[in-house]
């Protein structure tokens, strides 16, 4: 090949280059100033996060300084001795004092009795209903099983009164597991 053709096409590659090394440079710019863009957009993300944050921190106390009551000590209880169909209700949680009511968030109830059905509720002292009843077990399995119930309100007890289970129905022996905490100023 000719020398001249030689130098020719160097030239030709060499203006190429030339061409690509500007677009890289111009797509480096580019990429730079969204870079900006982004880190701009990230830092007003932020501040508005905390922003967020310092609201809803705010909001919170503002509940609770309103709040007229005092939350006082979570607890989980349950009857020791299953309690069994016709049986007098038992005693989960001791009536916790003056001014002091139970509340509850939850409840498992569980048969240990096979091939027999409970049927159970949640009382006060004074043998108040205060949720149930519920059925538990399920003959065609042997009877055994548990079932969980969850308040997203929690059921709220009088001042001083004492919280049962009882079984009302069916047999089977079974028991309670509470799940709750105290509330005090009442």
């Amino acid at each position: 090949m000719p020398l001249a053709k030689i130098a020719k096409l160097i030239e030709t590659q060499i203006v190429s280059m030339d061409a690509a090394v500007e677009a890289i440079q111009a797509a480096s710019e580019t990429l730079a100033t969204e870079s900006e863009t982004i880190d701009t957009a990230l830092g007003t993300l932020k501040d508005e996060v905390v922003t967020l944050d310092a609201n809803v921190a705010n909001a919170v106390n503002k509940l609770i300084e309103g709040c007229p009551i005092t939350i006082g000590t979570p607890f989980t209880d349950f009857n020791a001795t299953p309690v069994a169909a016709a049986a007098t209700a038992q005693t989960i949680k001791a009536a916790p004092g003056a001014g002091i009511g139970i509340r509850i968030n939850g409840v498992t109830f569980s048969n240990v009795t096979a091939a027999e059905v409970a049927i159970l509720q949640l009382e006060d002292e004074d043998d108040n209903i205060l949720a149930g009843p519920f059925s538990v077990g399920d003959p065609a399995v042997s009877g055994k099983g548990s079932h969980t119930i969850i308040f997203p309100q929690p059921i709220k007890l009088p001042a001083n009164k004492a919280l049962q289970v009882a079984c009302i129905g069916d047999v089977g022996d079974s028991t309670a597991l509470v799940y709750g905490y105290t509330e005090s100023g009442l």
